[in-house]
């Protein structure tokens, strides 16, 4: 395929190298930062060696992997590497950080229907969460705490936005993750046998008297708003966490790591 002058992709060594950010590999790559350009292309970018290192590793195959040039691109495939000069590399680089590598892939898929629900599984739905970095932390969590899967329902930011991918640290891609609308979540929870428990500040039972073991699901709520009525009228039990100071609540991502460990303590016991 010719390209012109604006456009061209030079040979070095092994690796292709992008001069012109009229690249139509570079635009592309670039429009991948905003929610509105990954679902267009049903596509994802990674930012950082480890992050792509561990999505590679868990069955991730990349379109294209970016580096500046001069750096270090061992142990990736160099027909899928893309050299870019300091500059351009500064460009596609996602927000004050400037990483090591870049890489692009096709979405992985997040179907329901898909998610494994057999045995005592301990799941965690997220409800309407709306900072990518929350998301990100509870992921991480929820992965350092051998939870099963993590169902995203009625999701108000991207389950593959680079925030979330970065705050998990590459855990986005080592644990089984579905996104859908509550009525779908809870129908295939009570299809599958799931007892549903839901942390609310309001409820009247304490945290640590709730038996998190067997085949469970916890629902964790909005940022702001917390866990709909939708909800609290299909829970089997609400609990609460202690608060023993003056905030009456704590962020959904530490809420979501103290339950995910507690039922690992339990089902540890």
């Amino acid at each position: 395929m010719s390209v012109s002058d604006g456009q061209r992709i030079k040979r070095n060594e092994n690796m292709q190298t992008i001069t012109s950010p009229s690249n139509p590999r570079f635009k592309e790559a670039l429009q991948l930062h905003t929610a509105r350009g990954r679902k267009k292309q049903n596509r994802i970018i990674v930012f950082g060696r480890r992050e792509i290192d561990r999505a590679i590793a868990n069955g991730i195959v990349p379109d294209q992997i970016f580096v500046q040039a001069g750096s270090q691109a061992n142990a990736f495939d160099e027909k899928k590497i893309y050299q870019l000069p300091e500059k351009l590399f500064q460009k596609l680089s996602y927000g004050s950080r400037l990483d090591d590598a870049i890489m692009t892939a096709a979405r992985p898929l997040t179907d329901l229907s898909a998610l494994n629900l057999r045995g005592e599984s301990f799941l965690t739905v997220l409800e309407s969460i709306e900072k990518p970095g929350n998301l990100g932390g509870i992921l991480r969590s929820a992965d350092g705490s051998g939870v099963d899967g993590v169902i995203v329902a009625e999701p108000l930011t991207d389950v593959f936005h680079p925030n979330a991918i970065r705050n998990s640290s590459g855990a986005t891609f080592g644990i089984p993750i579905a996104v859908d609308t509550n009525e779908r979540v809870l129908t295939k929870l009570r299809s599958a046998g799931f007892r549903i428990l839901v942390a609310c500040p309001k409820a009247t039972a304490n945290f640590y008297d709730v038996d998190l073991r067997g085949k469970t699901a916890i629902v964790l709520g909005n940022e702001a708003e917390g866990v709909s009525d939708f909800w609290t009228a299909a829970a089997d039990e609400s609990f609460n966490i202690p608060m023993l100071g003056i905030a009456d609540s704590l962020n959904v991502s530490v809420t979501a790591g103290i339950v995910m460990y507690e039922s690992l303590r339990q089902r540890k016991q």
